[in-house]
């Protein structure tokens, strides 16, 4: 959305496309996609330049030669600059990939359809990717040395930083890498990324279709209603979070507080 909004014209050309194919009386649906190229091209463009994953981690099958290098089996290595990866590939690509395209096709083009988007001010949204294996767009709080995802989030983090650093040490030494087989006795790392993913959800509006008739909050919602589903601003509702804007890992801690998922 962000490229969209930085480029009108582009953003007018993918509102035509869906005009002219679904029309004014509905939003699109899943079905409309394979009938509009411009928002397929545009998922993908914005997939090429923005990946979710812009390193790949994976372990080596067989000892084996990459240009020139002896690689032996088991070894550790991160791969880039492949042509379109967008979720990674082979037997360890991402699983979701079909449903985050699904949806992601969806959701871009109700925001199109439904709103006009301007930046307060006539500027641009800076897109700038800030460091980390996300590839999130930097914020005026980004500290350039960060280091894992999580760590592209404000800079009054840094003490969340130290705690984990220093949990993950006292857990498991400092002489290897962390192993999959960790995570169940490492829980302030697995709070890091709780909370870091409240935060910053990876779909933060999805559209689901109501199966029946229903009331929410007082609106009538007819059965086969799309609707759309705003999940950052749930999961920054002051009624629901402490400190919504706050990162607190420690609320994933806390005994006190049952935060379940769905």
């Amino acid at each position: 959305m962000a490229e969209l909004i930085n480029r009108p014209e582009v953003f007018k050309k993918l509102r035509d496309e869906i005009e002219l194919v679904v029309g004014f009386s509905r939003l699109v649906k899943e079905s409309d996609v394979q009938k509009l190229p411009y928002l397929q091209a545009i998922v993908k463009e914005s997939l090429r330049l923005h990946p979710p994953a812009p390193i790949v981690f994976r372990e080596c099958i067989t000892d084996c030669k990459i240009k020139g290098f002896d690689v032996k089996a088991k070894t550790k290595t991160l791969g880039q600059d492949f042509r379109y990866l967008p979720y990674v590939g082979g037997r360890r690509g991402c699983s979701g990939a079909a449903h985050a395209h699904s949806v992601m096709h969806a959701t871009i083009a109700a925001l199109v359809q439904c709103f006009d988007w301007k930046v307060k001010g006539g500027e641009k949204i800076d897109i700038i990717v800030g460091s980390g294996f996300s590839g999130a767009m930097a914020t005026r709080h980004q500290r350039p040395s960060d280091g894992p995802w999580e760590n592209s989030l404000p800079s009054k983090s840094l003490e969340e930083t130290e705690k984990r650093d220093q949990f993950s040490s006292g857990k498991l030494g400092t002489n290897r890498l962390v192993k999959e087989s960790d995570i169940p006795n490492l829980p302030y790392l697995r709070a890091v990324i709780r909370e870091a993913l409240r935060l910053h959800p990876s779909t933060p509006l999805i559209i689901r279709e109501c199966a029946g008739d229903c009331k929410v909050n007082g609106y009538t919602v007819k059965s086969k209603d799309r609707v759309v589903i705003n999940v950052y601003i749930i999961m920054r509702d002051p009624d629901s979070w402490a400190n919504p804007d706050d990162f607190m890992p420690e609320r994933f801690l806390e005994s006190s507080e049952k935060i379940g998922e769905h």
